[in-house]
């Protein structure tokens, strides 16, 4: 993740990456996932990590909530799947969110990543990882970048990367100055599938920051300016 620094207030791009090495074929899994308060700290279970990051104390949005009606301040700030989309795996999903701090008293930094896998009527736990942040890395001093990166194994997806990572964008006007104004960036998801994105390379990286896990992430650009990446 990319914000300006000591700006909570300002947008993110968020892209998300699952990526199954064992089943590059198999059809694509659907996952819930979020923001909880705790930290994962040592070891990778997933049992301190506490609720969803809730710091405004706001009720939990219904799982099938219209989300074009849902403004980035309605749901609580880790409640991810509700105010943006649940992820899948085999695909590359890049979006917006106007509630996503990493900076000042209600920063996602610290806590930690959850993917949860559903399970009959419930939703469990199966992979988890802190949030860190990786200060100084694109060489810009008004630049916070905090990532999240993952390797583990688990069920249908025997071979699961995670690749976070948020670009800093700043809004073209006052909207979203205020942290009682955030507002969501209306952009539909885009995505495409695996198999068409090449590896990702420092080239591809104009801020010049890669996660330590891996380069294999590549996302689509914003809706603005949409196109989808050729091999």
């Amino acid at each position: 993740m990319m914000q300006a620094a000591d700006d909570p207030t300002a947008d993110t791009w968020v892209t998300v990456q699952l990526v199954n090495r064992a089943q590059a074929d198999a059809a694509p899994e659907r996952f819930r996932w979020g923001i909880y308060s705790g930290s994962v700290g040592v070891g990778s279970s997933c049992s301190k990590v506490g609720a969803v990051f809730n710091p405004f104390d706001k009720d939990l949005c219904a799982a099938d909530v219209d989300r074009d009606d849902v403004l980035a301040e309605s749901c609580p700030v880790g409640q991810l799947s509700a105010r943006q989309s649940e992820v899948f795996s085999q695909k590359i999903l890049q979006f917006t969110d106007g509630n996503l701090p990493l900076s000042g008293d209600v920063s996602v930094v610290g806590k930690s990543f959850v993917v949860l896998e559903q399970n009959g009527d419930e939703f469990v736990k199966i992979l988890c990882s802190d949030i860190s942040l990786a200060k100084g890395s694109t060489g810009n001093s008004r630049i916070m970048v905090a990532k999240v990166s993952t390797l583990a194994q688990f069920g249908m997806l025997t071979l699961l990367l995670l690749s976070f990572l948020a670009a800093l964008r700043y809004y073209s006007n006052a909207k979203g100055t205020q942290r009682g104004n955030f507002a969501r960036v209306n952009e539909d998801f885009d995505d495409i599938p695996l198999t068409t994105a090449s590896p990702f390379t420092l080239g591809d990286d104009n801020v010049g920051f890669v996660s330590k896990a891996s380069s294999l992430f590549r996302g689509i650009s914003s809706k603005q300016n949409a196109h989808t990446h050729s091999s």
